[in-house]
């Protein structure tokens, strides 16, 4: 439930109420003009916000009269800027806080009605042009029960400016795809077309923009990265100072992340594990009694993945793959073994191609296929 408490103020009088079933939180603030609170002080001192205390006098009239006296000091083009900002969480609990912004711009016209008239005066009008038409029901109407799509049409049709969009914050990791323009400064200097582009931002600061093609971001900065947005425009720097600017013209979709994950990565069953299993593991796999084991062999040819040399002084070259050996892995073991003196080879892997098979059976009687998947060893 909402707590209304705070929320108990003459201008919100309906929200909570109305909204206190929809929503866990709502905060409302207002930005005046300087002086404005030194003005509504003044009054507060002298008695005008207490009870009764105009109880023979018409309030209208009085004030009337007294904006006469103060409004000369008002900004003659007055403005009305209005952001609405709403979050909504998703049930699932690894996509959370969808945001969206909405923005409003009003001010004085060219009849001289100014922001806060229009503002509050077309509201009323729609209103009432809707009561006429019988879009809603005589007698008292509370707001939520104002036809919201056919008000806002008319009500966004009047206002100078607004905007509907989803809304970036730097306080949370996110996933954006947007149609922007990217520009980097650092050690070289790029301006991006116009395109649809995938942004992610990370918790540790990294901030990465893809494109639709390949592995690698087309920009990036690494950790410890600073981001500030400002409206609809991303900046990136690094460390280093490299700095990234990406300019949203239509943010297409946008999710922050409360749950990613950190945990890192666990290899398994790799070459080097293999390896290490075949070592401890000679006599039982290839009948090897081992004097001197080497990984990785140097030769001209390249690296030997394990050297064997016997008690009997017979030497033994394996190449060992992780998964099936190929024709390749078979021409790279034989120059390997061109380079020993006079070895006996292994290939060790799950499996053989059957160009592999073939060469083995009727072209090289020197090397052994030795069978060994890499789940088998834990």
């Amino acid at each position: 439930m909402l707590n209304t408490k705070p929320l108990r103020h003459r201008r919100l009088a309906f929200c909570p109420y109305v909204l206190q079933d929809h929503i866990s939180g709502y905060k409302y603030r207002t930005l005046r003009y300087p002086g404005h609170l030194a003005k509504l002080l003044g009054l507060r001192d002298i008695g005008l916000f207490e009870d009764g205390a105009l109880d023979n006098i018409s309030i209208r009239k009085f004030f009337e009269l007294l904006a006469q006296k103060i409004r000369t000091e008002w900004p003659a083009d007055d403005k009305i800027v209005l952001r609405i900002v709403g979050f909504s969480k998703n049930n699932n609990s690894f996509v959370q806080d969808m945001a969206y912004c909405l923005d409003i711009e009003d001010r004085t016209d060219e009849l001289g009605f100014s922001a806060m008239e229009r503002t509050t005066g077309f509201s009323v009008a729609i209103v009432m042009a809707m009561i006429a038409r019988v879009k809603i029901n005589p007698g008292i109407c509370l707001p939520h029960q104002v036809p919201s799509e056919e008000f806002s049409k008319e009500y966004f049709s009047r206002v100078f400016y607004m905007s509907l969009q989803p809304h970036l914050t730097a306080n949370k990791p996110f996933v954006a795809y947007a149609h922007c323009v990217v520009t980097y400064d650092g050690r070289a200097k790029s301006v991006s077309d116009p395109g649809t582009r995938l942004i992610i931002y990370k918790s540790d600061g990294s901030f990465l923009i893809h494109r639709g093609l390949k592995i690698l971001p087309m920009n990036y900065n690494g950790p410890k990265s600073d981001l500030v947005i400002s409206g609809n425009k991303l900046t990136s720097t690094s460390k280093s100072g490299e700095v990234i600017v990406v300019d949203v013209q239509d943010l297409i979709w946008y999710h922050t992340i409360s749950d990613w994950s950190h945990t890192g990565i666990s290899l398994v069953g790799t070459e080097n594990d293999m390896r290490n299993y075949l070592i401890d593991n000679l006599y039982d796999l290839l009948e090897i009694e081992a004097k001197r084991v080497i990984k990785e062999l140097p030769t001209k040819a390249g690296m030997v993945d394990l050297f064997v040399e016997d008690v009997y002084g017979k030497q033994h070259c394996i190449e060992l793959k992780r998964k099936r050996a190929s024709i390749s892995a078979i021409r790279q073991l034989e120059t390997y073994m061109n380079y020993l003196d006079e070895p006996k080879g292994y290939i060790v892997a799950p499996g053989l191609s059957a160009k592999a098979i073939e060469r083995i059976s009727f072209t090289n009687e020197d090397i052994r296929f030795v069978p060994l998947r890499p789940e088998v060893i834990y």
